[in-house]
Order: C-alpha cells, then sequence, then structure tokens
C-alpha cells in the first residue's frame, strides 16, 4: 500500500496540528509543519513546534530555510520549491491565504491536499479564493487540477462550495488533539460554575457580540470565561491565557459548558474536547454539533431560555440530568478518536496504490477536468474567470461597499455605523487607545 514518505503540513491551528500530524505519524509518514505566521489577529491560534523536526531525516540547512519561510504572504523562491520537490511526497495547505494555494500549486508537482475546516456561514473557501484578485490562482488550480483534492473536516462543507472544489473533494475526519486523550473521563464537576469559552472579546467584533450574547443571559450565573485575550478585559469572569494545567482543571472542575453556535458548517474544537473529559455541554440546537450528536441529544436546546434552565438543574447538581447528557455525547467523542481518522487518511493513500500496469483507478472517482464557469459563477465569484478585468472588478466592488456602508449609516443615524469591517477595526483601535491613555498615569 502507498504511503507518502514524507509530507509538508503547511497549516495554522496549533490544536489541529497536535491532533492531525501525530495520526499521520503513525501512518509511517515522517511530517514537516510550518513555522511562520503572519503577526495578524487570523492567525492568534498559531504558533511554532519544532518537536516533529528531530523526527525528521532533512538535511539542517534545508529545513532551516523551511522554518524561516512564511508561506502564507511570501512568493515561492525557486530554493523552496527545488525543496518541496525533492524531498516531500505531499503537500497540505488550509483553505485561508489564496496566494499560498497559487504558489504550492504552481510551484510544486506532486499531490496537494486542501483542508477545509468549515466556514462561517455564509462565507465559503470559493468567496476567499475568487472574490478577490489573485493573479494566476485560477490558472494554477486548472493545471494542477489532476493532483489537487479538498479533503473537508465535515461533509457539510462540500455542498457549500462551487463545483470547481466540490469536484475534487471527499470527507477526511479529524481528531481531537494529544492533549484532550491524556484529559478523557478525569471531569470531577467540583466547581459550581459554567464554563465559556470566548477569546478576543476587544478585538473581534463578532467575539464581542458572543460575549456580551452570553453575558445577557448567563451573567447572573456562576460563570468562567476562557479563551486568549489579546488585552484586558474588565470582568473577573474572564480568565485570559492560562497553562495547561490550569486549563485542564478548569475543564476537570466546571459543572458544565455552554456552546452558542449554531454554524451549520463549522465546529470549535473546546465542546468536543470538554466532552471527552466527561463534562456535561449544554448547546444550542441548529449547528453542526447537533448532527454529532446521535443520542439523546439531552444538551441540545432550542433557544437560550431552554439552555438557562439546564445549566441552572447541572449548577443545583442534578445527576439525573448531567448523566443523560454525558451518555449522549460519548456519540460525539467517539467520531473524533485518532483511529477513526487514521483509517480515514489509510483509506485516502490507498488509492494511490499503483496497479501492476501503473494505473491508479480508485483516484478516478475524481474527475480530473475542471468546470466551465457559467455566467452565474462569474457574478458570485468574478475571480473564476481568468481574464476578469481587474480594474473594472475592483471599482465594482467599491460601488458595492459603498452602498452597504451608505445603507448602514443611513439605519443607524451615523458617520460609522456598526457591522462595517474596517470601520469597526478602526473603531476597536480607537477604543484600545484611548483605554492605555486613561490607564497611563504618566500621560497629561
Amino acid at each position: 500500500m502507498w504511503r507518502p514518505k514524507r509530507i509538508a503540513w503547511i497549516l495554522t491551528h496549533g490544536s489541529l496540528r497536535s491532533a492531525e500530524v501525530s495520526v499521520l505519524r503513525s501512518l509511517g509518514c515522517e511530517v514537516w509543519t510550518q513555522k511562520r505566521f503572519p503577526a495578524q489577529l487570523g492567525y492568534r491560534s498559531c504558533h511554532a513546534d519544532f518537536r516533529w523536526d528531530e523526527h525528521l531525516s532533512i538535511p539542517a540547512d534545508q529545513l532551516e530555510l523551511l522554518n524561516s519561510f512564511d508561506f502564507y504572504t511570501t512568493s515561492m523562491g525557486p530554493e523552496i520549491a527545488r525543496i518541496l520537490n525533492d524531498l516531500f511526497d505531499l503537500v497540505a495547505i488550509d483553505g485561508n491565504a489564496p496566494l499560498k494555494t497559487r504558489e504550492v500549486l504552481t510551484h510544486y508537482h506532486g499531490p496537494v491536499l486542501f483542508r477545509a475546516f468549515g466556514m462561517e456561514d455564509p462565507n465559503s473557501y470559493t468567496q476567499v479564493h475568487f472574490n478577490n484578485p489573485c493573479p494566476g490562482l485560477h490558472g494554477a488550480l486548472v493545471n494542477a487540477y489532476h493532483r489537487f483534492w479538498v479533503g473537508a473536516f465535515y461533509p457539510e462543507v462540500i455542498p457549500n462550495e462551487h463545483e470547481i472544489f466540490r469536484r475534487r473533494s471527499f470527507h477526511l475526519p479529524i481528531p481531537l488533539p494529544e492533549g484532550a486523550w491524556k484529559n478523557s473521563n478525569k471531569w470531577t464537576g467540583s466547581e459550581k460554575t459554567i464554563l465559556f469559552v470566548c477569546p478576543t472579546i476587544h478585538e473581534s467584533v463578532a467575539c464581542k457580540a458572543i460575549y456580551d450574547d452570553f453575558k445577557h443571559h448567563f451573567g447572573d450565573l456562576p460563570h468562567a470565561i476562557a479563551g486568549k485575550q489579546l488585552s484586558p478585559v474588565k470582568d473577573p469572569h474572564v480568565t485570559g491565557f492560562l497553562d495547561d494545567a490550569s486549563y485542564a482543571r478548569l475543564y476537570h472542575g466546571a459543572r458544565a459548558m455552554y456552546y452558542h453556535s449554531k454554524e451549520p458548517r463549522h465546529l470549535h474544537y473546546h465542546p468536543v474536547e470538554a466532552m471527552a473529559t466527561g463534562m456535561p455541554v449544554v448547546y444550542l440546537r441548529g449547528g453542526l454539533l447537533e448532527r454529532f450528536d446521535q443520542g439523546s441529544r439531552a444538551g441540545a436546546c432550542a433557544d437560550e431560555a431552554e439552555a438557562r434552565g439546564k445549566l441552572v438543574r447541572l449548577l443545583e447538581g442534578d445527576t439525573n440530568l448531567a448523566d443523560a447528557i454525558r451518555a449522549s455525547q460519548q456519540t460525539v467523542v467517539a467520531q473524533w478518536r485518532p483511529e477513526v481518522a487514521r483509517q480515514a487518511w489509510a483509506d485516502w493513500f490507498d488509492l494511490f496504490t499503483p496497479t501492476m500496469e501503473g494505473q491508479r483507478p480508485g483516484l478516478e472517482r475524481w474527475s480530473a477536468v475542471p468546470p466551465v464557469p457559467t455566467k452565474a459563477d462569474l457574478r458570485n465569484y468574478p475571480f473564476l474567470n481568468p481574464r476578469a478585468f481587474v480594474p473594472s472588478l475592483l471599482l465594482a466592488r467599491f460601488w458595492r461597499s459603498a452602498r452597504r456602508y451608505c445603507s448602514a449609516a443611513a439605519s443607524q443615524r451615523t458617520l460609522l455605523p456598526k457591522g462595517i469591517y474596517r470601520i469597526d477595526r478602526f473603531r476597536n483601535a480607537m477604543t484600545r487607545l484611548f483605554n492605555r491613555k486613561a490607564n497611563d498615569p504618566t500621560s497629561t
């Protein structure tokens, strides 16, 4: 059976790296992971992990070049391209950086696996890649189409994408990270508190709205809010950054977790990690977590009022409810075990095994012919057209943004309406600046 000797894993998420690299190494693969990431809010969960390097049979000078290269914001030079082609049998990338997608497809000549986490509704990877200009991206994808695959974390991701991605897609599940299994079934519930996770409260408009909603519905109940904060939050319930030991104690001791998301194609790690420890998780119906829960769904709630009722019962020590939730959510945990992901990767690798004639019939399940975009496709994703006239499209985008701004400004009766991305960022930046000045005793 075919197995890649060495894989370049050029993705961002630290917990995912811990989970997936371990699975790939258990299949006999060497795995190099990216070490350089942009200093931007969207990469807050990224950090370099050098522990895998000691298992690599890569010359030290070439390893140093790889470790110092930023695939997200830098065009690939000939030396990096040569290293990838000479040393790696497979390159895995994520879907949040069109430049990286273009550069890998252009310069690397082996199989490329595009890992699709799932995006918040209504966003898609097609939008990320083809709603903004990235010269050469469409051509690179078309030319490499026969050796390009989209491995979706969840089956729900695939139908939301355009045919150019959907045609090369398949479900490739993910496991929980290593640390989650170390804490498996260690929950005690000894602390009468609700655990909620909400990072970057001041830096993200979406996270601030989630935080405010939680405080509105549950703020009077005993609770702790975990998640990395880039600036201080004036709330004694916000823990900020916790080391592994403190985080584990919180997961073991909290009476229950509340999970807010109803996203149909995206699921955070933390509710599943909590389930693995044995903690009851109360969540809202309509999201991806409900689909994973194939038991009684005792923790599922139609709205915040129902969720509040269950959380109060758990805080008061209702063991019958806690046991019912814990029993049901084991059906979720079972789908995130390493052996499930390991089997899925092995099955995909097996399709590359050639016959005596050198053919790979298993790969014929995917069409190697890219679709021709229709007029409707080009209205939704203008840069699916490789001959798109960039200035006119940028002008059209400007007018769409201007109409959106004017509409929001008129309805909210302000020149700085909420819900406009760049204005929200400006407002947050000004708030942080004035807060610093107010708290600085040296300022006059």
